[in-house]
């Protein structure tokens, strides 16, 4: 080397900084599990050891080391010496399998814990050890992996590696755990289940302190080896196919010009969302269905990215956990997708998260609108089934009660016991006789009686003045009287914010008032027709404009 180079690391702080890479625990976990199944391993065990400690509060259960056994094919010895070198791999840039970089097991090992030991044994072979631990390497320079020794796995983790062939990781002196480990076990578990799901419905065996984990599908497509394999299934929607060019250096490594993306979307079971606030029900929350507002992109099926994705041309809601969305790609499309050394985070460059924004937009805008008819339904059903049990609408109807105004005088003719009886045969005909006559004495006893119902049709709101009296039924099928209410069980449950639903409460207020004065523009005023006549004319302009205008108030929300 010429005397005017420097080294282009000091190694020892370098390997101390690497501790502070963008890894998370799950991710470091995620990391030897990917070496397992390039390996061929067909069951990898992962088995803590932790110690409790005693303060205030609860216990804090710490992991004192944690072991991480497979039966794949093992190394040899030389590709053991090499295997915790950053940078090298067996299969550096290979885009046949899940890795691909050579530094994800040291990064996220280091990340985590202060010594790595690896044993490994192919088979017809024996057992060999190496290790690197960085108490070793402070203030040293150059640093380097000693040669593999023959060494047997301890006891303590022999159950975790066959007898024939495979590779037993351990980690000590783990001194980066990010809570006590009672908290960590359930959380772990879960997440190695989604991220593999793939790999566990193909025959991988995963297992974390002695318990089998279970494949967990975001898309509820499948049921096998997940923890309600009896569990209805969600509907399969049409897959989506994108052709992407392969960019750079990648089309020369990959072997190809082109590769496909495929979208793949699903509709969960109706019978858990029968209504609006199932997503908080116990049924639910056993099924992570809370969790469940975000897109999975896979990579060679193995997960890589599980959240919102970041300035995404899709907002989303709450409703949103009942669709579900995968996106698949290959690594030839790594640069597209902006894959990390360390497999996590990776999110679509900005063009492909415009066109996969455009693809998917259609389908989401369909979901959403089937959950609402669902729920728009139900909701009508409950708030008919009421009958005549006093509902919110008492606050208007006693200040109308209250408020002494002029008689009316378009039905001063009409017979109040009729009317009556004719409005409940129009609108309640399916209540019991005792519930009728109950609606009676409500109609007789205050000027305005305003009751919820359900019918297909225009209006969101029939008027029928009975004679003296006037009965006002909301359609709670109309897309602005289902809004309305979907906005008030929300705002009623304490869990919005206030200045966000005063806003939104003052567009609605405007947007059924311009309603009303666009069909009120409709009126021909040479027109000679009965004041019934022009007025339900009025109020049917009136409820078709309003759903117009809910509907593109939806799609502005979308966007």
């Amino acid at each position: 080397m010429p005397d005017n180079f420097v080294p282009l690391a000091v190694e020892s702080q370098l390997l101390a900084s690497l501790r502070d890479s963008d890894f998370d625990s799950f991710s470091a976990y995620g990391e030897v599990v990917d070496n397992s199944i390039q390996a061929g391993a067909k069951h990898c065990r992962i088995q803590t050891k932790t110690t409790s400690s005693t303060g205030p509060g609860r216990p804090y259960v710490r992991i004192v080391e944690m072991a991480f056994g497979d039966d794949g094919c093992g190394m040899d010895v030389e590709t053991l010496h090499r295997c915790l070198s950053l940078g090298w791999s067996s299969r550096f840039n290979d885009r046949q399998g899940i890795g691909r970089f050579g530094v994800g097991m040291t990064l996220g090992a280091v990340h985590e814990a202060k010594r790595i030991e690896v044993f490994s044994k192919r088979e017809g072979g024996t057992w060999h050890f190496v290790h690197l631990d960085i108490d070793d390497f402070i203030g040293s320079n150059p640093i380097g992996i000693a040669a593999p020794i023959a060494k047997n796995p301890p006891p303590e983790y022999r159950r975790l590696v066959d007898d024939s062939s495979g590779t037993l990781v351990i980690w000590k002196k783990y001194d980066r755990q990010p809570k006590s480990y009672d908290n960590m076990a359930g959380e772990i578990s879960d997440w190695l289940g989604r991220t593999f799901r793939y790999f566990i419905w193909n025959g991988l065996e995963l297992e974390l302190d002695g318990q089998l984990v279970l494949a967990h599908d975001p898309l509820y497509l499948r049921t096998d080896k997940t923890r309600f394999p009896r569990d209805p299934t969600a509907v399969q929607l049409q897959d989506i196919v994108i052709d992407w060019d392969v960019e750079g250096e990648d089309r020369g490594a990959a072997g190809v010009g082109n590769s496909k993306i495929t979208i793949k979307m699903s509709l969960l079971p109706q019978a858990w969302r029968e209504r609006q606030g199932d997503g908080g029900s116990e049924t639910a929350k056993q099924r992570r269905i809370p969790e469940n507002e975000g897109i999975s992109i896979l990579r060679n099926e193995r997960e890589v990215f599980y959240d919102h994705i970041p300035h995404f041309k899709v907002k989303f809601e709450e409703i949103d956990r009942w669709w579900g969305c995968e996106i698949h790609f290959s690594p030839a499309l790594d640069r597209a997708f902006t894959v990390k050394n360390i497999k996590r985070g990776a999110v679509p460059n900005v063009i492909l998260k415009e066109t996969i924004a455009k693809k998917i937009q259609g389908t989401i805008k369909d979901c959403r609108q089937r959950v609402r008819e669902v729920w728009d339904v139900a909701r009508a059903t409950t708030n008919a089934e009421a009958g005549s049990i006093p509902t919110d609408h008492t606050v208007g109807e006693g200040v109308a009660r209250d408020t002494p105004l002029v008689k009316g005088k378009l039905d001063s003719g009409k017979n109040l016991e009729d009317e009556t009886k004719k409005a409940i045969d129009t609108f309640f005909s399916d209540k019991a006789d005792q519930d009728k006559a109950k609606l009676r004495e409500i109609f007789k006893s205050q000027p305005f009686t305003i009751q919820d119902g359900q019918w297909n049709g225009p209006h969101f709101v029939e008027v029928s003045h009975l004679g003296g009296r006037a009965l006002l039924t909301y359609n709670q099928r109309h897309p602005f009287n289902s809004d309305l209410s979907t906005r008030m069980d929300v705002i009623e449950s304490g869990t919005t914010n206030g200045i966000n639903d005063a806003k939104w409460l003052r567009a609605c207020i405007d947007i059924l008032m311009i309603a009303y004065a666009k069909a009120e523009s409709l009126i021909d005023p040479n027109e000679v027709a009965p004041p019934e006549q022009i007025l339900e004319t009025l109020r049917l302009n009136w409820g078709q404009f309003l759903k117009a205008y809910v509907e593109t108030w939806r799609k502005q929300n979308e966007q």
